[in-house]
């Protein structure tokens, strides 16, 4: 039987802020959690520095890569049910609304670019 994740709700990208944070007005039983990656970013922040539309939604896994902490073994993943489910609202909100979201991303671009001159030497 699958246990709770212990966070609740769903990580997304600054793409989709205006779409969650408009969500969470109108349903009270909507849930979400900004997060960043440890590094900061992902892979749908280059996309929107250089004017692709691109965001990343994920749900928090229980046993991450499988592993069962408490068991100290191998253990299947898991996401709480209701996770899902405000991920799934998330989407049709993206799908009805997304389309209006205007790029620009000049201070993050720039972040990037330097991140890129810094570290050129191993691309």
């Amino acid at each position: 039987m699958a246990r709770k994740t212990e966070v609740l709700g769903f990580s997304v990208s600054p793409a989709l802020a205006r779409e969650y944070e408009q969500l969470a007005k109108r349903d009270k039983s909507f849930k979400y959690q900004r997060a960043l990656m440890p590094g900061g970013t992902c892979e749908a922040t280059v996309y929107d520095v250089y004017g692709f539309t691109a965001a990343s939604i994920c749900v928090p896994l229980g046993n991450y890569h499988n592993m069962d902490r408490e068991k100290k073994r191998i253990g299947p993943e898991y996401i709480d049910l209701n996770d899902w489910r405000n991920m799934v609202k998330l989407f049709v909100q993206v799908a009805r609304k997304g389309h209006t979201f205007e790029p620009g991303h000049k201070p993050l671009k720039q972040r990037i670019e330097k991140r890129f001159a810094k570290l050129k030497r191993f691309l």
